[in-house]
């Protein structure tokens, strides 16, 4: 680099790996103008977004980029052969979780694979922490299998605020998240529909007493169900209920009359819910989206 260039380099800039001894050859400044300096080779060799030096000459200015300091400074790390940066210290708390998110975004865009890796890693086991951030980046980038684990705990979640979140992803990604969500509303209206036979009064009672005890919304419900999908399955919600009625007159029928129904009941919600089909299996489907319920 000449005029400006070089003085910067000689006298501001400096590679952020400690103890890098390559000479620099680029300068990258980022949106919050922090000047980054890098070396053009590495660039080209551990990522597939920035040219080598047998395609393009080095620029004399800087190259400006989208990324902050931060985040530019984290992945030139993972563009050395040296040991990456420990990225356990930003994926705890909410603010440096925005960090390993955009250094995710950035290691996506430009291809440096290492980078990838790690902060696929690292975002997944801290997922509890960022359901949604973890969703939009898993549906994003195609982690199918983290988009899995996610799903479920986004079902009571409002499906306007889904789909704004998701603007900029594929129209398919929340129509997908729509569909499956709808398996767990027709579980959430199971649990509370009239069973096929109401034989007696007394079956009716029992299934009406138990009803009473559900949350009275389907969000409500929805929110129920994600905490047993979260726990490995639906719970006995009716014969647990029941059971600390046992002393009442719906404890005494149930024993004698009702618990066979009650088990069948709890059976088929618990069937229904076991049959739930994963996030992913709507992707690529193309048909009309139904009236949402939010």
């Amino acid at each position: 680099m000449v005029g400006m260039g070089r003085r910067m380099i000689e006298g501001v800039v400096k590679c952020p790996v400690s103890g890098c001894t390559l000479a620099l050859d680029i300068v990258l400044r980022s949106c919050d103008q922090v000047f980054i300096g890098a070396h053009q080779a590495n660039l080209a060799r551990f990522s597939e977004g920035f040219p080598s030096s047998d395609e393009v000459t080095a620029p004399e200015k800087p190259i400006d980029l989208t990324e902050t300091g931060e985040v530019l400074a984290l992945l030139v790390h993972f563009m050395h052969k040296s040991r990456h940066p420990n990225l356990a210290n930003i994926a705890k708390g909410k603010a440096p979780r925005k960090t390993l998110f955009a250094l995710a975004e950035a290691a996506e865009k430009y291809a440096v694979y290492p980078a990838m890796c790690v902060c696929n890693l690292r975002i997944a086991e801290g997922m509890e922490d960022d359901l949604l951030d973890t969703f939009i980046y898993a549906t994003k980038f195609d982690y199918l299998d983290i988009a899995d684990r996610v799903a479920p705990q986004l079902i009571d979640m409002n499906a306007t605020l889904i789909k704004r979140s998701l603007a900029s992803a594929h129209s398919n990604v929340f129509l997908a998240w729509f569909r499956y969500r709808e398996q767990f509303i027709e579980v959430a209206d199971a649990m509370v529909d009239e069973p096929k036979e109401l034989r007696s009064e007394a079956w009716r009672g029992v299934h009406d007493f138990v009803v009473s005890s559900l949350p009275k919304t389907t969000n409500g419900r929805l929110s129920l169900l994600k905490a047993s999908v979260k726990k490995g399955g639906l719970p006995s919600f009716a014969t647990e209920y029941l059971s600390k009625e046992s002393t009442s007159w719906v404890g005494a029928l149930v024993g004698a009359v009702c618990l066979p129904r009650v088990r069948a009941w709890e059976a088929e919600c618990s069937q229904a819910l076991a049959a739930v089909r994963p996030y992913s299996t709507f992707l690529g489907q193309d048909a009309a989206l139904p009236g949402a319920r939010h």
